[in-house]
C-alpha cells in the first residue's frame, strides 16, 4: 500500500490533487484501520487508474497545425 504522496509522486500529480480526487471519490483507495485515516493505495489500482485516464498528445498541441518548421523567427 502506498501514501498519498507516493501515490501522487507515481501518477505526476501534486498530492494535492490526489486529495481533492480522494474526496470526490474518483480514485479508489483504502482508509485503515477507521474510516478517519489517512487513504492508501494499491499499486495495481494505480496503474489501472493510470492505463484509464491516459490521453494521446496531438502532435498539433506542441507546433500548430503547420508542424514543427524549427526555430521561429522574430
Amino acid at each position: 500500500m502506498l501514501t498519498l504522496i507516493e501515490a501522487a509522486y507515481r501518477l505526476n500529480i501534486k498530492p494535492a490533487t490526489l486529495r481533492k480526487w480522494v474526496q470526490k471519490k474518483l480514485i479508489s483507495h483504502y482508509r485503515y484501520p477507521k474510516k478517519t485515516s489517512r487513504p492508501r493505495f494499491k499499486l495495481e489500482d494505480l496503474d489501472k487508474f493510470k492505463e484509464g485516464h491516459r490521453v494521446e498528445a496531438k502532435r498539433e498541441a506542441f507546433y500548430g497545425k503547420q508542424g514543427h518548421s524549427g526555430r521561429q523567427a522574430w
